[in-house]
């Protein structure tokens, strides 16, 4: 009888109420998820607090969205943070990487939701802009140049 995937892991550092496929390691003041999904892999850093599960399951969700706009995205980090100073002390700072490029967004808000989507929003205009600049390149190259 095979038991529960979770159960069947040797690893030690991986906690048993993580899906199977992310793991999670903790320095100091903080703590990393790996989330590994195909094809991009996220990492998603939470400083000076502990991140829900529900939380890094809606960035994976939101930054998986921005795969429709360019399928290109290698990989991606997200950074969340809380502040210390007035009512929108929540920040998201969100690093996608793709083929010769790197996207970079940060917003705050008054909660990390409301910052992801504002973040989200921000990289799909790069995205967009990113891509009609590819789209441009190939336009403008040589008739000789397609053929080869």
């Amino acid at each position: 009888m095979i038991a529960d995937p979770r159960e069947v892991d040797k690893n030690p550092k991986r906690r048993a109420d993580l899906p199977v496929g992310q793991k999670e390691s903790r320095t100091g003041d903080v703590s990393c998820t790996t989330l590994k999904f195909f094809p991009m892999k996220l990492q998603v850093h939470s400083i000076h607090f502990d991140a829900d599960q529900k939380l890094v399951t809606f960035l994976q969700k939101k930054i998986n969205k921005l795969e429709t706009f360019y399928d290109r995205l290698v990989d991606g980090e997200v950074f969340l943070r809380l502040n210390n100073e007035g009512a929108e002390n929540k920040t998201v700072e969100i690093k996608l990487n793709a083929p010769g490029t790197q996207l970079f967004a940060i917003e705050k808000a008054r909660s990390f939701e409301a910052a992801a989507d504002q973040a989200t929003d921000a990289l799909r205009m790069q995205l967009k802009k990113l891509k009609t600049k590819i789209k441009n390149k190939k336009k403008k190259r040589s008739p000789v140049a397609q053929i080869i």
